[in-house]
């Protein structure tokens, strides 16, 4: 069976992300509801073909636990307007998205795990959402036009280090540190970029 992100990205591609969302979030309501399914259950709810539902996702493991982060890590419009606020700095913006991506980690560490399993062990179809990047992405608005789009590449793929479950992980598996005390962690972490960018930039008062 071909890779279905080899699938998704040859031809129609907007088609074929619409079908996935349909899936994943037919999906989704499922698991909120405590429900178990198959992937001919979830095609039928999403008005899929069941044949075609099985090119996106193969196995009901991979959908189960594509579908469960789809539910958790979508933003909503008043996390974004926190993030875009122009009365809000630049760090303070960063600060509030470090916080955000804590909490949903905290509250659905099972589901971002198994994610987070799945990944390692090859399963290159388990949905992973870039949620990191586009809360980033909004987040760093403030520094479009006033410096080279590689310079801010770089430093959102510098934060995209402190959010999500892989910083989690290493903090409480290797490091040792308490849950709580890892955000503690991440919000300096992220602070100390931010500020080591706005200062390099001349940017101070963003």
């Amino acid at each position: 069976m071909s890779d279905s992100k080899t699938y998704l990205s040859a031809g129609r591609v907007r088609q074929k992300q619409r079908t996935q969302e349909a899936l994943l979030t037919a999906a989704a309501s499922l698991v909120r509801e405590g429900r178990d399914f198959s992937i001919p259950e979830v095609a039928d709810l999403a008005k899929v073909g069941r044949t075609t539902a099985y090119r996106y996702f193969p196995s009901v493991e991979m959908l189960r636990v594509s579908a469960a982060l789809w539910g958790i890590t979508g933003l909503h419009e008043q996390d974004q307007n926190l993030f875009v606020d122009p009365n809000v700095s630049l760090v303070d913006r960063v600060d509030a998205a470090v916080k955000k991506s804590d909490q949903a980690v905290l509250k659905h560490r099972n589901a971002y795990r198994a994610m987070l399993r799945a990944s390692l062990s090859g399963a290159s179809e388990i949905y992973r959402p870039a949620t990191r990047l586009d809360i980033l992405t909004a987040a760093l608005s403030p520094l479009d036009g006033k410096i080279p789009e590689a310079d801010k590449t770089f430093i959102l793929h510098a934060l995209s280090l402190v959010l999500g479950i892989e910083p989690q992980v290493i903090l409480e598996d290797v490091c040792r540190v308490p849950p709580r005390r890892a955000i503690s962690v991440k919000r300096f972490v992220a602070r100390a970029v931010c500020q080591l960018a706005l200062k390099e930039f001349n940017l101070e008062k963003l």
